[in-house]
C-alpha cells in the first residue's frame, strides 16, 4: 500500500484501504478488503450520479438505481451499473476534468467490481472462508485485487471532495471554507475558494483539482437505503467528527464558476 501513497487518494477509498493495511488477522484482513471494495464502487456511483445530474442526464443504469433506492436498497451490482451507465455519458465529455477523471477510474476497476460481486454473493450464501488457511487464500487474493483497484482508481486523485465549514458573502460572490478531505486520517486541509453561489455548512463538494466548485453533494434525504453497502460506505464520505449526521443521498452536483 505504500507504494500507492494513500495520502493523495480521496478520503472514502484512502480510509479503508488503509484499515486492510493496517489488518492483522486473516479474518480482519477479509473483512476489510471487501469494505474497500464496496466503497469504492459506492464512491464511484456518488461521483458519477452527481455529474449525471449537474449536467441533466439519466443513463439507464441512473434510472435503475433509482428505482431500486425504496424497494430494495442499493447493492453492490446496482452501483456498477450506475457506473457503467453513466460512464458511457461521460466518454463524450472529453474536455470535462470531473467527468474524465471519473471515466478513466471507473473503466479501468469496474471488470473487478463486477467479479468481486460475484464473490460477495457466494459469501452472503454462507460460502465465506470460516478457517483460517481459506481465509488466508482468499485474502492472498483480494491482496492482489486491492492493490489492482488502487492502480486504476489513481485518476481520483486528481479530484478533491470537500466539506463546506463555512461560507460567507465576498463582493459579489461567496467565499467558501473548506475541510479538504484528501489521505485516510484528519486533520484535512483547509481550503478556500469563491463561488457565485451559497454553500451551507455540511455540504460536500466536488472538484477537479486545478478547478474551482464543480459539484455539490447534497444532505441526505434518502435514509431507507438497507444494503450493506450503502449503509457502511456513504458515512465515510465524511471526516470523523461529522459523522453524528452523514446520511448521504447520491448528490445532485450543480454546476459552478469560480
Amino acid at each position: 500500500m505504500v507504494a500507492h501513497q494513500l495520502e493523495r487518494y480521496p478520503f472514502p477509498v484512502a480510509y479503508p484501504a488503509r484499515l486492510f493495511e493496517i489488518a492483522e488477522y486473516p479474518a480482519d484482513q477479509l473483512d476489510k478488503a471487501a469494505h474497500f471494495v464496496e466503497l469504492t464502487a459506492t464512491t464511484l456511483g456518488v461521483l458519477a450520479l452527481g455529474w449525471c445530474r449537474a449536467n441533466s442526464l439519466t443513463p439507464g443504469g441512473v434510472r435503475q438505481w433509482e428505482n431500486r433506492l425504496d424497494p430494495s436498497g442499493i447493492t453492490l451490482g446496482t452501483w456498477n451499473a450506475a457506473v457503467r451507465a453513466s460512464g458511457k455519458a461521460m466518454k463524450a465529455r472529453p474536455h470535462d476534468p470531473l467527468a474524465r477523471a471519473i471515466r478513466l477510474a471507473a473503466s479501468a476497476v469496474l471488470p473487478g467490481l463486477e467479479e468481486y460481486a460475484l464473490t460477495r454473493n457466494v459469501y452472503a450464501h454462507g460460502g465465506k472462508p470460516r478457517l483460517r488457511p481459506d481465509q488466508q487464500t482468499a485474502v492472498d487474493s483480494l491482496d492482489t485485487g486491492v492493490s489492482a483497484i488502487l492502480d486504476g482508481i489513481e485518476p481520483l486523485t486528481q479530484l478533491r471532495l470537500g466539506l463546506v465549514t463555512h461560507c460567507r458573502r465576498h463582493g459579489r460572490s461567496y467565499l467558501i471554507e473548506l475541510e479538504v478531505m484528501t489521505g485516510f486520517a484528519e486533520p484535512f486541509p483547509q481550503r478556500r475558494l469563491r463561488s457565485p453561489r451559497p454553500y451551507g455548512r455540511g455540504v460536500r463538494v466536488a472538484r477537479a483539482a486545478k478547478e474551482g466548485l464543480t459539484g455539490r453533494l447534497h444532505p441526505a434525504e434518502y435514509r431507507r437505503t438497507s444494503a450493506p453497502v450503502a449503509d457502511t460506505a456513504i458515512p465515510q464520505m465524511t471526516s470523523a467528527k461529522h459523522r453524528h449526521n452523514t446520511k448521504l443521498r447520491p448528490p445532485a452536483m450543480v454546476p459552478a464558476a469560480t
